[in-house]
């Protein structure tokens, strides 16, 4: 029987050193390789990646990110003045999560598992 184990993006951006800095010192990936030209750059943290490839005009695309710690990572994106396009909510299925838009437009949902009766 085959085993989902996980599940990376791609997403494609303008400026991979730029993505890099907000993946890296906003979000709080490490930085695992970067290609010296600076057309790709994979980073990650545990088992969650993300890698990042330049495009001349790269699509908004979305990606979702479990983490503990939610309202912490809420307040530094807020901090750094990244655009909050849906506010920390805690929904009905057991979420607690916002939307951030990165540098290149991309919707990214960020959320931790909770107890939506506590």
């Amino acid at each position: 029987m085959t085993e989902l184990i996980n599940f990376r993006p791609n997403l494609r951006v303008r400026d991979v050193p730029a993505a890099i800095a907000f993946y890296r010192d906003v979000i709080g990936f490490d930085l695992r390789v970067e290609f010296d030209d600076g057309s790709f750059a994979l980073l990650g943290s545990g088992a969650a990646e993300v890698a990042l490839v330049r495009h001349e005009d790269p699509p908004a695309e979305g990606a979702y990110l479990y983490v503990r710690g939610v309202a912490e990572l809420y307040d530094r994106c807020k901090a750094h003045g990244f655009e909050i396009t849906r506010g920390l909510e805690l929904e009905p299925w057991g979420l607690r999560d916002f939307v951030v838009r990165d540098p290149d437009g991309h919707l990214i949902a960020i959320g931790e598992r909770v107890d939506p009766n506590g």
